[in-house]
């Protein structure tokens, strides 16, 4: 059974939607936000059906499992606009239509004019005058004078920005022991977040979705403003009709998006984790018109055929995955989630194990430093005895080792322009991270440009984001 008294002890935060952020041009993905993921609650129907808001009693389902612990008070969030159609996984590229293009832009750089967007979008000033319009139509957008800045002569150019949310969005991200969940406004920032301290791998499925339903009730109570959308990013495979299934959680098929559709009465849809995590990246990224400096730039790397570089997305903490972006896409599995975990790592004395998440999983490196001594109840509490303690040191060098190897095997097969390392077993361990880079630079033929993520300590909250607000990135009018 699900403790819900200890899920539910977490500490929430509540922000206005129109609270100062960084969320400006060149901002961190962590509080830049990203488009959100739409995916409609199915009631048991097809991919891409179209949904409405159930009827029932709040926390229930019109077909699945009984009713929802703890849901039944706070109301559901219904769709404000009707019906809504969207599919239930999600799409992970840059936008391609007009008013998408704009709106990530807007929504990364503003204060922005309508010719600075032309000029960074490489779109028409007609279809760049139309698609504003409708962005403030649907109010997404609004103009701010207030913001006019400059003494050039003629009329001066009103700026535009993103306007208060219309509505909010719901991410949810399914650790193996922690669920984080999230409510974001459209430009992306956090308005509340809690954690659900969940054991994926010993719950049913159904207890399981039930405990994150029932905290997503909790969280949102007190919200005036409806949700629109709600995501899960998790350690699975999604399929195109919205089923999971996952190895890591020991989940046969399960019909999570239609799932969580019934018990929030939302459009709701899913994705792989790091798949999500490596969209929290694209979602941070500017647009680069053809002519512009970037784009001469990516030109000069070797891409001068209007082509995005490629980019490896390497993930460890627990579990270790991995995805890929390719043209401004992230690449989406025929049948796994990306994870890697079931390899077989490099051979090591420190560290044992049949597979590659057995020797640099967080538990399984605990337990060898535990095994030599060490006294560490948390990765943290390793990273901080390694300090002053040699034997520290040693196993968490031996882990990044591992991992540089495994990331420099990974990055040889599929060539990519850049690495990008995410995950506390990289960003919460600085000297292990400059052990990994240097394993990688000796086991690779090529020189490889290795990034560290920018969603240091926020990967799991911008993972459940980039899921949320994927279908808002993906065509903003649709969900107005």
């Amino acid at each position: 059974m699900v403790d819900m008294s200890r899920a539910a002890s977490t500490t929430l935060t509540d922000r206005p939607a129109d609270a100062p952020t960084a969320s400006v041009a060149g901002a961190a993905t962590s509080s830049s936000g990203f488009a959100a993921p739409g995916t409609a609650p199915r009631n048991g129907s097809a991919n891409g059906a179209t949904i409405k808001a159930p009827g029932g009693a709040p926390g229930s389902r019109t077909n699945g499992p009984a009713t929802t612990t703890g849901a039944t008070s706070s109301p559901i969030a219904q769709p404000t606009h009707g019906s809504l159609t969207i599919p239930p996984t999600a799409s992970f590229r840059l936008p391609t239509t007009p008013a998408a293009r704009l709106h990530h832009q807007i929504r990364l750089q503003w204060p922005v004019t309508r010719p600075e967007l032309a000029a960074s979008t490489g779109l028409s000033q007609p279809t760049v005058a139309r698609g504003v319009t409708a962005l403030i139509d649907a109010g997404l957008v609004e103009e701010r004078p207030d913001l006019i800045t400059g003494t050039a002569t003629g009329r001066p150019r009103t700026p535009l920005a993103p306007a208060k949310t219309p509505w909010l969005h719901v991410g949810a991200h399914m650790g193996l022991k922690v669920t984080h969940i999230a409510i974001f406004d459209t430009v992306g920032r956090v308005l509340r977040e809690t954690d659900l301290h969940l054991a994926l791998d010993q719950l049913a499925p159904d207890e399981a979705i039930d405990a994150i339903i029932a905290g997503i009730h909790r969280l949102r109570t007190g919200l005036a403003r409806p949700l629109r959308t709600a995501g899960a990013a998790l350690s699975g495979h999604v399929g195109a009709d919205g089923t999971v299934t996952s190895r890591s959680y020991g989940w046969g098929k399960t019909d999570l998006v239609g799932m969580l559709s019934d018990g929030l009465g939302l459009p709701a849809l899913a994705a792989p984790d790091v798949a999500a995590m490596a969209a929290s990246e694209l979602a941070a990224t500017p647009l680069k018109a053809p002519g512009t400096d970037a784009a001469s730039a990516a030109a000069s790397a070797g891409f001068d055929d209007g082509r995005l570089p490629t980019s490896l997305y390497f993930y460890a903490r627990e579990l270790v995955g991995v995805a890929w972006t390719v043209d401004g896409a992230v690449h989406r599995p025929a049948h796994g989630d990306g994870s890697i975990g079931h390899l077989r790592p490099a051979a090591s004395d420190l560290l044992g194990g049949d597979t590659l998440r057995d020797a640099v999983g967080s538990s399984g490196v605990l337990a060898a430093a535990r095994e030599h001594g060490v006294r560490a109840e948390t990765f943290a509490d390793l990273v901080a005895a390694a300090d002053s303690g040699a034997t520290a040191r040693t196993i968490l060098d031996e882990r990044a080792r591992l991992l540089g190897l495994a990331v420099a095997d990974v990055a040889d097969i599929v060539d990519p322009a850049h690495v990008i390392l995410a995950g506390a077993a990289f960003t919460a361990d600085a000297a292990g991270l400059r052990v990994a880079a240097r394993t990688i630079a000796a086991t690779s033929p090529v020189r490889r440009d290795i990034r560290v993520s920018r969603a240091r300590g926020t990967i799991t909250r911008d993972a459940a984001r980039a899921v949320a607000l994927d279908p808002l990135h993906r065509d903003p009018l649709n969900l107005a």
